[in-house]
């Protein structure tokens, strides 16, 4: 059986949108791909059928940035395809001690494991799930989950329960009823990551900050992180275990780079980012500002052809720092996190002066 690529094409434009639903229901995407060629009458013994499902895949992966299917780890409540009770979760964490957001069998400190141990204990069976999967010693100031429960519960309240069960550095800052279908990372439009960099040495902010010793130009980073918006190949700047099928083609809305005390803030905000994509481009940017890359150099960066960059930021500069939905506006000033201030020079400045030719009234002193 011949399939015209031509007809092909005007298929999966029908269908795309159908496979999309069945996704939001739970289907996993090959076996909506299927249904789809089965559809369309493509489903045959000569192999056309798979290879149609096969584009299929191929395509809602591009346009949709659906991810894989083994990646649905804790969305098993029973009856998950009828509207349950949804709520819109803001948490707050500290990624140092976790081995990342997603739970994994084979891992128990992960956030979303210890987010799911204690609302299970609280509600009983539930489903969550994040709008970022953050890497190992990744953290996040607003990371958005889904919780779905059997039953209607009051918000404010089970958020106070689950917390009062989390570990110091997880948090839940907010918790309100969503659309019964609301999915936190399907329908999220942006994300922004903020970075921190660190001009100096501290002592308190290790585990919050790359520390780089080096002087950085900090005009040439800047000119060097404008190139990175709008629609770019982003090849060079992710991890060579990704899918040879998956497309690197990432649209960038913002790249903005600010000072903040002892800070080298950076902010990048997209729909989606390939894995340590982020870290990759910041230590692209540092190099920049070290004087060892030209910002024209790394703008060269941004194609199918280039190589790839090797180095990679640490996690502990990292925050997922917004995800933004449809009607909402992504307007956040671009401020730190964790502040790394001067304050010994502020100390010194506000010491008051003392003369030294001030009358001593202090009866010990005298002789």
């Amino acid at each position: 059986m011949a399939v015209r690529p031509c007809g092909l094409q005007r298929v999966i434009a029908d269908r795309i949108d159908a496979i999309d639903d069945e996704r939001r229901g739970r289907v996993p995407l090959r076996r909506a791909s299927v249904n789809a060629a089965e559809e369309v009458g493509l489903a045959g013994t000569d192999g056309a059928g798979t290879r149609a499902a096969e584009v299929f895949e191929r395509i809602v992966r591009f346009v949709a940035v659906v991810p894989d299917d083994d990646e649905e780890i804790s969305e098993n409540l029973p009856g998950r395809g009828a509207h349950l009770p949804t709520y819109k979760l803001t948490i707050e964490y500290e990624g140092t001690r976790y081995s990342g957001w997603q739970a994994q069998g084979n891992t128990q400190k992960t956030v979303q494991g210890h987010l799911l141990r204690a609302a299970n204990q609280v509600l009983g069976e539930v489903e969550i799930g994040g709008a970022g999967r953050t890497d190992a010693g990744v953290h996040a100031s607003a990371q958005v989950a889904h919780l779905r429960t059997h039953k209607p519960i009051d918000p404010q309240l089970v958020a106070r329960k689950i917390n009062d069960l989390l570990p110091h550095d997880i948090h839940i800052i907010d918790a309100v009823r969503a659309r019964d279908d609301f999915h936190a990372r399907h329908d999220a439009t942006t994300r922004a990551y903020v970075y921190q960099i660190s001009t100096r040495r501290s002592a308190f902010a290790k585990s919050f900050v790359w520390w780089i010793k080096d002087r950085l130009d900090f005009d040439a980073m800047q000119r060097a992180a404008k190139s990175i918006e709008g629609r770019h190949d982003f090849s060079a700047f992710t991890d060579k275990r990704l899918a040879q099928d998956e497309s690197r083609i990432v649209v960038v809305e913002s790249c903005e780079l600010a000072r903040a005390g002892d800070l080298i803030l950076v902010r990048i905000a997209a729909s989606h980012f390939l894995w340590k994509m982020v870290r990759k481009i910041v230590a692209a940017l540092v190099e920049v500002g070290r004087g060892t890359m030209k910002p024209e150099q790394f703008a060269a960066m941004l194609s199918a052809k280039a190589q790839p960059f090797q180095p990679t930021a640490p996690p502990s500069g990292l925050f997922l720092d917004a995800i933004v939905y449809e009607g909402e506006t992504f307007d956040l000033p671009l401020e730190p996190v964790v502040p790394v201030t001067r304050t010994m020079a502020r100390r010194k400045a506000s010491r008051p002066v003392i003369s030294t030719n001030a009358r001593d009234d202090n009866p010990r002193r005298k002789r």
